[in-house]
């Protein structure tokens, strides 16, 4: 059986800052999750980063840190892979772009 790799549709840059995050809940009488990770790469539209919980597909992320952007960013859940007990490689589709918002 042969793979075909699938090639990515941005350029990935690596990134790597610490930053503060909150996860959402569709429970509302919960409580969010708020934690600290670690951003691993960045594309235009895309941020790779480690965190220490696991999340679902199509979760919402707020991220905060001085050094990723001038406020808030939000990202949705595309994909989360655990590396160990408590570590998550976590893919990230951004509602609005981090490099685009940095030229203006």
């Amino acid at each position: 059986m042969t793979f075909v790799r699938k090639e990515r549709a941005e350029k990935r840059n690596l990134f790597t800052v610490t930053v503060e995050y909150s996860l959402t809940s569709n429970d509302p009488d919960s409580d969010c999750y708020k934690g600290v990770g670690q951003t691993t790469n960045i594309s235009t539209n895309g941020l790779g980063m480690i965190m220490n919980c696991p999340v679902n597909e199509g979760q919402c992320v707020a991220l905060y840190g001085n050094k990723l952007s001038d406020g808030l960013v939000t990202g949705r859940v595309k994909w989360c892979n655990r590396l160990s007990r408590d570590m998550y490689r976590v893919g990230l589709s951004l509602m609005d772009s981090i490099l685009e918002r940095g030229r203006n």
